[in-house]
């Protein structure tokens, strides 16, 4: 029997931006139709990327366990014969897991999710997929990470910014037609492109005579990324909220809102409940926040 050990499960939460001709009773109705198709079949493979789905209600929202194949079989591992092998794990269990609670009357999605797990972007797609069989068009469908809330507010009030530094990996076809379409990246991903790299870091600043960037510049370069899960790797922004302030960085990938809970596990693997109780949890803890971000945002649009 394996050893008893402690895990941290971490969980983000997203405000849900719906495209504006969807309301959010369309969106909890489209899913509970969702669960009741599901309820004989629970999982559901629905993209080449081979990400399970089990989508499930609870009240107030409704959850979606994602998970990742490995190899040709799932989940399963390569013996030194060559043959591939089925891991047997415990009922209930699944390996690059990641649980999502999508709560439209409350305009949150939280993410609670292993290594190397599906992202909010797989979800996405498969809402849209979900969403083009009952005629409803999600295609602007966006989920834009909560900071920590001293982060949000000198983000939302720096007005003078000095600098912008990102790092992107070298993106997949469907990032690249997204991101070409907006103003200014096509420049960024075409170098990236010719220099054949990775990953390519860039830092644009101001000397101080002319004193703050394009303000308008700065947003159409942070707000693509800063929605894009994973696509940035460093997205960090230097201002200040008056030209004569002191700037000051404000890191958009790590100062977002987390919260952890700690489990015991046996083996590799967190049971899919552990996922779900710290989701509950990190939403209880962060309820007034929460919901106090999603209306200021949806007042200002």
């Amino acid at each position: 029997m394996p050893e008893s050990r402690k895990k941290s499960i971490r969980v983000l939460f997203y405000r849900i931006i719906l495209p504006r001709r969807v309301s959010n009773t369309r969106i909890n109705r489209l899913m509970s139709e969702l669960v009741q198709k599901n309820e004989a079949d629970r999982t559901k493979e629905f993209d080449q990327a081979k990400h399970l789905l089990v989508p499930f209600s609870s009240s107030g929202g409704f959850y979606f366990t994602l998970a990742k194949e490995r190899t040709g079989e799932w989940p399963a591992w390569l013996r030194k014969s060559g043959k591939v092998d089925e891991i047997k794990l415990p009922e209930g269990t699944l390996a690059e897991t990641t649980c999502f609670w999508l709560a439209p009357k409350e305009g949150v999605l939280a993410e609670a999710y292993s290594h190397f797990a599906p992202k909010p972007s797989h979800l996405k797609k498969y809402l849209i997929h979900v969403g083009q069989e009952e005629d409803v068009s999600l295609d602007r469908l966006s989920f834009e990470p909560i900071m920590k809330k001293d982060v949000y507010a000198e983000f939302a009030n720096m007005n003078y910014h000095r600098k912008l530094t990102f790092k992107v990996a070298n993106p997949s076809p469907e990032f690249w037609d997204e991101m070409s379409s907006k103003d200014h990246f096509r420049e960024v991903l075409q170098l990236l492109n010719d220099s054949n790299g990775l990953t390519m870091e860039v830092t644009i600043s101001v000397d101080r005579a002319k004193k703050k960037l394009n303000s308008g510049f700065v947003q159409r370069i942070v707000r693509p990324l800063f929605r894009q899960e994973g696509k940035a790797s460093k997205l960090k922004v230097w201002g200040s909220e008056d030209m004569e302030g002191p700037s000051h960085p404000i890191d958009l990938i790590h100062d977002r809102l987390v919260h952890y809970n700690q489990v015991n596990i046996n083996g590799h693997y967190v049971l899919i409940n552990d996922y779900i109780d710290a989701i509950k949890q990190g939403f209880i803890e962060n309820r007034d926040y929460l919901a106090q971000i999603v209306t200021s945002e949806a007042d200002q649009e």
